[in-house]
């Protein structure tokens, strides 16, 4: 089966009381006549807990940071498949280490839910009887971009894991780690990490057709095993033009996925 060679962006919008992303995708001139996907789909961000994305249910960004919210990405591909991508920031998922201190862990997590569906070129959700695909995720494992500055003897840990919402079950795993000594990153761009499968290789495919919720946790651990040894794991810093000057712009997480006809 032959996959479109790019996704693109048509929608990106917040609502004001959730300050959650819709991020929509659909078929443009550019993709194959002979892509086996839906025609338009979108992912919402729905709520998200922890420290690592403090910021669920305010309505106005706090000083110096980004907002949690769904983006978008660009399509990419590896040697053997296509592989569509959709990505979270999180302006909050930072920690540090000073070597000073007698601690010698840090650990910040995010947990989210999200909705995905098959729309209308208008955004609105198809009805049951017209949706065509059931989603597949984890089709590549997960992809990691953020900033480090690490000393010797300091370890990064990045884990990601897929819920399923309502019993709570772990349906895949990610994970990947990062050694110092590292000094990587700036304000204009940040180091990529791909995550690996952990367990549960396969796709893990959504039951209901044209339409699924459910939760990502993305979890950090930074941690030092040397006398003295500190670090730090950050973002990009962005200035949006509207007039706050630069903001934590939000570590990357992005999720790979694919879909099957129903």
């Amino acid at each position: 089966m032959k996959r479109p060679t790019l996704c693109l962006p048509i929608l990106l919008a917040a609502t004001s009381s959730a300050r959650s992303i819709l991020a929509t995708s659909q078929r443009s001139s550019e993709l194959t006549d002979d892509f086996d996907g839906p025609a338009q789909w979108k992912f919402t961000l729905q709520n998200w807990s922890g420290d690592g994305c403090p910021d669920f249910g305010n309505t106005s960004a706090t000083p110096g940071y980004s907002f949690t919210r769904q983006s978008s990405g660009p399509f990419m591909s590896n040697s053997s498949a296509d592989t569509f991508w959709s990505y979270i920031s999180f302006p909050w998922m930072q920690a540090s280490l000073d070597g000073n201190n007698p601690s010698k862990l840090a650990r910040i997590s995010c947990d989210v839910t999200v909705l995905y569906e098959e729309v209308t070129p208008y955004g609105s959700a198809l009805p049951p009887e017209k949706r065509t695909h059931k989603l597949k995720l984890h089709k590549n494992g997960s992809t990691i971009e953020a900033n480090y500055k690490l000393d010797k003897g300091v370890n990064a840990e990045w884990q990601v894991r897929f819920y399923d919402p309502q019993d709570f079950t772990v349906m895949a795993q990610d994970w990947a780690s990062v050694d110092g000594p590292l000094e990587s990153g700036n304000d204009t761009h940040m180091a990529f990490e791909w995550l690996p499968p952990l367990f549960a290789p396969d796709p893990y495919v959504q039951s209901e057709c044209g339409r699924s919720v459910f939760r990502i946790r993305l979890d950090l651990w930074l941690a030092s095993r040397a006398t003295g040894a500190g670090g730090k794991v950050f973002s990009k810093r962005t200035d949006w033009n509207n007039g706050k000057g630069k903001q934590w712009d939000g570590v990357n997480l992005g999720y790979s996925y694919d879909w099957e006809k129903c």
